[in-house]
Formats: structure tokens, sequence, C-alpha cells
């Protein structure tokens, strides 16, 4: 029993350290993000990954409730240099696009801006 005294606390502590380990680093990626500069390249989308999270409104067991759901996605270009880029989108930017298609690729760091098809170029 004494050693669950000891045991527990210390448990919670490396817990807690790794949770702050991983916080740091995303806020770290986020902030790097925001100091690089926009960058515009010609860029060919290669795939299309749809992601689709079910939500309910907290009560499940209320027969009344009414569920729904959100779709995001994500996009992986190839720039004419051959980089691949993977980024997370949302509502029109993700239905707006087909695979395949062409154009001028606007980003910063790890953020998705915009995407322009060739022919609204």
């Amino acid at each position: 029993m004494e050693f669950l005294l000891y045991v527990t606390p210390v448990a919670i502590i490396i817990i807690a350290i790794i949770f702050i380990i991983n916080k740091g680093k995303k806020f770290s990626r986020w902030s790097n993000s925001l100091h690089e500069e926009q960058k515009t390249v010609t860029a060919t989308l290669i795939k299309k990954e749809e992601i689709t999270t079910a939500h309910s409104n907290g009560l499940r067991r209320n027969p009344g409730s009414i569920p729904f759901s959100s779709t995001t996605g994500r996009l992986t270009f190839e720039t004419s240099a051959g980089e691949k880029l993977t980024f997370a989108v949302k509502g029109f930017d993700y239905g707006g696009v087909k695979e395949g298609e062409k154009g001028e690729l606007t980003y910063q760091g790890i953020y998705y801006l915009s995407f322009k098809k060739s022919a609204e170029l």
C-alpha cells in the first residue's frame, strides 16, 4: 500500500510532463508558421481525403437529441519542384477542388491559405 503512495504521484507528474511537452511542440509549430512568409507555388492536387466527424448535443440518452456531423478534409499537393504538401481544410476549400487540378497554391508554414485553379487565373 505504501508503494502506491509513492508511485501514484510520480506517475501523475510524468503524465503531466508529457502533456506539457506535447502542447509546447504544437505551440512552437504554430508560432513558427506565423513567422514564415506566405508562399505561392504552382501545384497539382494529387490526393483528397474526407474526414467526417460525428457530433451530438451531449445528451446521449435524450431521444429528442439530433446528432450531426461535420466534414473536413486533407488536401495533398505536389509542387512543380516535386515537393508534397498536405493541409487540413474545411468547407468550400475541400469541396471546391478535384484531384488532378492544377493551379496556384498559397500557404504559410503548415497552414493552407488558398488554391486558385488554372482556369481561374
